[in-house]
């Protein structure tokens, strides 16, 4: 009897660790992207790395649930439930990943707008002066080099 459950053990450790060991390669994966995205800065690659760890680790933690639950119910439903469970999983992969890149676009769109306001706005070095002259306003605008 102790061997059975020992075995079992054995069996369910290995199937927790290729899970890990897959997700673990699919997050190098996508941070060696994100890292090497030379279009991007700092704060996006940041956020683009933290998105993949997010949605790994939830990857992890529901797809070991589902299967699970359907390995848990394979013998009542004569195995239509690991069928099932792979399934949702497939989904539940399909749904995160495009949360995901979601997520990133808007980072991505957020950098983007707060680049384009502080290029807009004038520097600290900048004299306006308004005149008026026939009911016209006139602004000059001197940039100081320092």
């Amino acid at each position: 009897m102790e061997r059975r459950k020992s075995a079992g053990a054995v069996l369910h450790g290995v199937g927790t660790t290729v899970n890990v060991g897959l997700g673990v390669f699919n997050w190098g994966g996508d941070v060696k992207k994100n890292l090497s995205n030379k279009k991007s800065n700092v704060t996006v690659k940041i956020a683009d790395s933290s998105i993949d760890t997010a949605k790994e680790g939830e990857e992890f933690v529901v797809d070991t649930a589902i299967v699970d639950a359907g390995f848990g119910l394979a013998i009542c439903t004569f195995g239509a439930s690991i069928v099932v469970g792979l399934g949702a999983a497939y989904v539940n992969h399909l749904v995160v990943d495009h949360v995901a890149a979601g997520a990133k676009s808007v980072v991505r769109s957020a950098e983007r707008r707060k680049m384009i306001r502080k290029l807009s706005t004038p520097s600290e070095n900048v004299e306006k002066k308004r005149y008026y002259s026939k009911g016209f306003v006139h602004v000059i605008t001197r940039e100081y080099p320092f």
